[in-house]
């Protein structure tokens, strides 16, 4: 990424972090930890297809950085949010 916009990887790593208040590793993760919580609640995707899905390392990586983002585990979050397909129609 630093190369594409034409910085150094510090230079980058400082810019993003004075603008956005997280680092780049942060950012992402936080957005693949929404895009999971959208997967748990709306789909019968297992934790480990979810975790392989956004590329996680491992179930066990992705169940760590989940709770520590959310202070629950994701099979916690899907029971307290998936959304009851019959209830729909």
């Amino acid at each position: 990424m630093a190369n594409y916009f034409g910085y150094s990887q510090q230079k980058l790593s400082n810019l993003f972090k004075e603008r956005c208040h997280l680092t780049i590793n942060q950012f992402i993760c936080n957005k693949r930890i929404e895009i999971s919580k959208k997967l748990l609640t709306e789909t019968n995707y297992s934790i480990v297809s979810i975790a392989s899905i956004l590329q996680f390392s491992d179930s066990s990586y992705y169940i760590k950085e989940f709770k520590k983002y959310t202070n629950m585990t994701s099979k916690k979050f899907r029971e307290n949010h998936s959304i009851n397909i019959k209830d729909k129609i």
